[in-house]
């Protein structure tokens, strides 16, 4: 049978309009991140010059960026970039077409250059204005430099620039400069426990259904678990949970059909070798807590090896062949880390740009 027809039919039994679980961004269902929000917000009614995001891939900037669109139009003329310019005749096409909009005679007498047409803006925004650019780790040398002169000469314009980690260390190392401008710096981990429910209930809800039906609590804590709380991941679960149930007519997800569903599409993440022997488990702090797989094989790398940093635990696990990328492997590992931190068990101390763990029973 089609499963289009067999996904409707089951929506529609549920009262839902359509698939929760999409990746269509939903402006008004911003959940968690309320310091980020709160943050940001802040800083576009300060008229703060220049405001950084930077989270992972599926941590939810874009959403949070729409979301400051629709909260501030009102009050601020905003110009969303979704990706930035590759060049510099992009950026002033954008500039020139998106921002200043002159009229024929005016285009005509007038030529405007990356060189120029910040005397242009200046001129023109005689209200506050801000550029809101997505993507911003793509952007290239030549435009985070055009954006650098232009806070220093547009006194309307105030910039927010969201990318992956990436972009800020970019900026670390590269254009110090305009970093050093940064009045606000955000960065997106991820939802916790109760966060990363609500995102199913309110999405859930906004598809016309009740509540978190079909699924559990027990299956949304697995999920939770699985994805480690980043949004993008906990509607790709989902979404695959629902594909499923509705294929195999099931009107309840639970924990088991959830973890038989990821366990099916996903490698297992457990490592064989992380098993300690008796002998080695008798005088380890580790064993001694009450931790799930992932996280005891974190909490052992750093009571065998002492202070180390994500990336080091990366490579201590050897975990980037488990994920689709190093970065992805990075993004698990901090994220088990700062389960770790919330639980007294791991704590960290800045070493240069970065941050070095240690478990907090002396092993520093």
């Amino acid at each position: 049978m089609n499963l289009v027809y067999v996904m409707d039919e089951w929506m529609n039994k549920r009262g839902w309009e359509h698939n929760p679980f999409n990746f269509k961004i939903y402006p008004d269902l911003m959940v968690g991140y309320d310091d980020a929000i709160q943050q940001v917000s802040e800083a576009i009614s300060a008229d703060n010059k220049f405001s950084i995001i930077v989270g992972e891939t599926g941590a939810g900037k874009t959403n949070l960026l729409k979301w400051l669109v629709e909260s501030h139009e009102d009050e601020r003329e905003i110009y969303y970039m979704p990706k930035p310019p590759t060049n510099n005749e992009d950026l002033l096409d954008f500039l020139r077409d998106e921002i200043l909009q002159p009229g024929f005679i005016q285009r005509f007498r007038h030529s405007y250059t990356l060189y120029n047409i910040h005397e242009s803006l200046q001129d023109e925004l005689d209200e506050p204005t801000v550029l809101i650019i997505d993507e911003a780790h793509e952007a290239s040398m030549d435009v985070m430099q055009w954006i650098r002169t232009a806070l220093d000469h547009v006194d309307n314009l105030s910039i927010v620039a969201a990318g992956l980690p990436v972009f800020k260390e970019t900026l670390q190392e590269d254009v110090n400069t305009l970093y050093s401008r940064a009045t606000s710096i955000v960065e997106l981990e991820s939802l916790n426990r109760d966060e990363s429910i609500e995102l199913v209930r309110e999405r859930i809800e906004k598809a016309g259904g009740s509540g978190l039906e079909p699924f559990t609590q027990d299956a949304l804590l697995e999920i939770y678990d699985r994805t480690e709380g980043f949004p993008r991941e906990v509607l790709r679960a989902c979404n695959d949970c629902v594909v499923h149930a509705a294929r195999e007519g099931k009107s309840i997800i639970d924990k088991d059909e959830v973890k038989d569903l990821v366990d099916r599409i996903q490698p297992d993440e457990t490592d064989e070798g992380a098993e300690e022997d008796d002998e080695e488990n008798e005088t380890s702090i580790v064993a001694s807590l009450n931790l799930t797989d992932k996280q005891e094989q974190v909490a052992a790398a750093l009571e065998e090896e002492g202070p180390m940093s994500s990336g080091d635990v990366v490579d201590r696990l050897e975990l980037e062949e488990e994920y689709s990328s190093r970065s992805h492997a990075v993004r698990s590992v901090n994220n088990i880390l700062k389960r770790l931190m919330e639980n007294d068990i791991v704590d960290r101390d800045r070493e240069g740009r970065s941050y070095v763990y240690y478990l907090e029973d002396g092993s520093e």
